[in-house]
């Protein structure tokens, strides 16, 4: 993210400082202050500023933003497939509904040349839940099932290890806190153990 924004002619400053109080002392030094931790942490960010003014926020849920309507800019970059690990190619995606007026002006400066989509908080989390949290929530599963050790193993068998290991280099708390925040996560749970149920009866196993 932020070789794309210096390619648009700006200087980024990466901290780790995520205490409000920190931010606010620093937030006059700075055009805009981005948040791209999870959306537990941002919340608690956001809610302690007195100006949310400047706050650009990257979480993956964003249905919990909606009590910042309007203070804010939401945001959420989307890392497109086939894209080479060298040349990473983003979409990005503006929520219309929880973003200030200045979100237009945001993303011409820091993000321009981006595919850009526009999404209401609803929409933008009923698509993270098909993009992101299915597959994670497959993921997490795949490694309660599996041995990583398992000798012999199959081509079948390595369908199942290549699945539990496309996480390895997640941060496992953002996918937890994505899982926990995205509110269609009951609804997939609901949907798998029904078809867990169907193909149990279809193998007449009960």
């Amino acid at each position: 993210m932020g070789k794309i924004i210096t390619e648009n002619g700006n200087e980024v400053v990466r901290t780790t400082r995520h205490a409000a109080r920190d931010i606010e002392q620093v937030s006059s030094e700075f055009d805009y202050i981005i948040l791209n931790y999870t959306t537990s942490l941002n919340r608690r960010i956001i809610e302690d500023l007195n100006d949310r003014s400047k706050i650009i926020e990257l979480s993956l849920a964003k249905t919990p933003m909606l009590r910042y309507r309007g203070d804010v800019v939401s945001l959420t970059l989307l890392l497109e497939v086939g894209a080479p690990p060298d040349e990473p190619k983003y979409d990005l995606i503006l929520v219309t509904d929880v973003s200030s007026p200045l979100a237009g002006a945001v993303t011409g400066k820091l993000f321009s040349g981006l595919d850009k989509l526009e999404k209401t908080a609803a929409e933008h989390d009923k698509m993270m839940s098909e993009l992101l949290v299915k597959p994670y929530i497959m993921s997490l599963l795949s490694r309660k099932i599996t041995d990583l050790d398992q000798k012999p193993a199959t081509g079948e068998y390595e369908m199942i290890l290549e699945l539990s290991r496309s996480i390895t280099n997640y941060n496992i708390d953002q996918i937890r806190d994505l899982i926990r925040n995205n509110p269609h996560t009951g609804e997939i749970f609901a949907g798998m153990e029904e078809n867990l149920k169907r193909v149990w009866n279809e193998l007449s196993l009960y």
